[in-house]
């Protein structure tokens, strides 16, 4: 009798069975056939470009007057699009500090769900002793029932693991403030190299467009002696060749002051179309000379090195991983109280509290102890090599800039008696020219000779302050504040100027600092 009334059962559930089947499938192979790669479309692209310019050039603000290094390192602080990037990132970075912290926080979970069946949960019970029915099929459920619950729990050992997790995103904000802070600094050198490099091409853009308009008209004439064969074609065909290279040499000079005006204006985010008009001095002045005691330099750019302070807080960070992974061993206590609602007829109270506590240990994981023992251990001193090493690349790094900013000065120095010897050269040769007693290209070679030497001596007064930044960027020396992006170009420019003032008179503001503290 029992086996009969299975079957029965079994046979009326076969329809609902094969549908539900059918369903789950059906589903299945829709889920699958739903994805397929959309590529952008072109046109998508140039829409987004077209908006980015927009964006670009909203965010810009208009220069309406000469640009000094000041001013210009300023601009490149506010309105670098790649230094913006560095600061959201280290905006970034703070949020999941802000966002570990709330990790720290009981969870508190509220539920709530509807069921409804079309017929009754029934079920009977069958004697374990006498294998009969001991009770006709009843059930204690509504075919239809509401419930919800609103549960507070908290486990001391998630809590513990969130704090510590909290102060390891704490060092790594910052470290990311340490590394936007190095960006500021390249940023502050590649402008000044971009700066002197277009300045310098600035002032000898009008004499290499006087000269390479002469060079052509000298060319045009040796066409016309050559054609008219007035001189030997020999003694012409050199000369042409000689003015031919004369000028390649001014065209390239030509693409230099353009190449150097569009690096200089994307780093202050002005169109590469706008002419800026440069403020230098006409007598350059010499660079400083470096301190000569390199030890107190020595400590000064380990303190200041943002490098070797993030070093210092990834050893925190080890440790606080360390930590962790040692109270992962311990067993997790998690305390709780919840209160509950059900619409359920047969419940003989609808709405109840409870509260408890669990423990849970996972037992087994005390025998990895030793191997985390070993773990922890090997990131503390993998952390301290670390240090070590930059300890010692940032005083390599010191040293070298140093010897570098020696060169560079030297270097200086010899271009400028050279372009003295040929500005004295052509004085001479243009004297002679106008008394006829030399040739016409004679004096656009001395010319191009003397613009060759005068384009060098500005190259080497811009690598010379291209090695003075390096060296100050070695020293780990900050020319903006922390608040620099709330205030104006004009407010900047001038913290700046004062600090380029303050570092070209030897003044680098920490050193007494450093030596207390090492007394101490």
């Amino acid at each position: 009798m029992k086996k009969l009334k299975d079957q029965t059962l079994v046979t009326a559930l076969k329809p609902a069975l094969r549908r539900s089947l059918l369903l789950s499938v059906s589903l299945l192979a829709l889920a699958a056939c739903s994805v397929t790669p959309e590529p952008i479309e072109l046109q998508e692209i140039a829409q987004t470009a077209v908006a980015d310019q927009s964006l670009i050039a909203a965010s810009e603000e208009k220069v309406t007057g000469p640009l000094d290094l000041s001013t210009a390192v300023a601009r490149a602080l506010k309105f670098n699009l790649a230094h913006r990037v560095q600061i959201m990132e280290a905006a970034l970075a703070n949020k999941s500090f802000e966002l570990a912290k709330m990790d720290m926080l009981p969870i508190l979970a509220a539920t709530a769900g509807a069921t409804a069946r079309d017929n009754d949960n029934a079920s009977s019970s069958t004697s374990v002793l006498t294998r009969r029915q001991s009770l006709e099929p009843s059930t204690s459920e509504d075919r239809e029932r509401f419930n919800a619950s609103a549960r507070f729990s908290w486990n001391v050992l998630d809590f513990g693991i969130s704090y510590l997790q909290a102060n390891q995103e704490a060092n790594r904000y910052l470290v990311a403030e340490l590394t936007r802070e190095k960006a500021m600094m390249q940023l502050v050198q590649q402008v000044r190299t971009a700066f002197w490099r277009a300045a310098a091409m600035q002032m000898i853009s009008g004499r290499v467009d006087t000269l390479l308009t002469e060079a052509n008209k000298a060319r045009a004439d040796l066409d016309r002696v050559l054609n008219a064969r007035l001189r030997p074609p020999l003694r012409v065909l050199e000369e042409m060749r000689t003015l031919s290279e004369i000028i390649q040499q001014l065209e390239t000079m030509q693409q230099s002051v353009s190449a150097a005006r569009v690096d200089l204006a994307a780093l202050i985010n002005v169109p590469p179309s706008q002419e800026v008009k440069l403020v230098a001095p006409e007598a350059l002045p010499m660079p400083p000379s470096p301190p000569t005691d390199l030890e107190r330099q020595e400590l000064m750019a380990l303190v200041n090195s943002g490098d070797y302070a993030a070093q210092l807080y990834n050893i925190r960070i080890e440790q606080l991983e360390s930590r962790k992974a040692l109270i992962r061993l311990l067993p997790g206590v998690e305390l709780f109280s919840a209160v509950n609602f059900d619409t359920n007829s047969y419940l003989y109270n609808q709405t109840w509290a409870e509260v408890g506590a669990r423990v849970n240990w996972n037992i087994m994981r005390l025998l990895a102890y030793d191997e985390i023992k070993d773990l922890n251990e090997g990131r503390k001193q993998l952390a301290v090599a670390r240090r070590l090493a930059t300890n010692m690349a940032v005083i390599t790094r010191l040293r070298l800039s140093h010897e570098t900013y020696l060169s560079a000065l030297e270097r200086l120095r010899r271009t400028r008696d050279i372009d003295s010897i040929d500005s004295e050269i052509r004085r001479l040769t243009l004297q002679a020219a106008a008394s006829s007693a030399t040739s016409g290209i004679a004096g656009v070679q001395s010319e191009v000779r003397a613009l060759r030497s005068t384009v060098a001596n500005l190259l080497a007064y811009a690598d010379a302050q291209n090695a003075y930044g390096l060296y100050m960027v070695s020293l780990g020396l900050s020319v903006a504040p922390e608040d620099y992006q709330s205030k104006s170009v004009e407010d900047l420019a001038g913290l700046v100027k004062a600090a380029f003032t303050k570092w070209e008179a030897g003044d680098f503001g920490e050193l007494p600092q450093i030596e207390a503290a090492v007394q101490k």
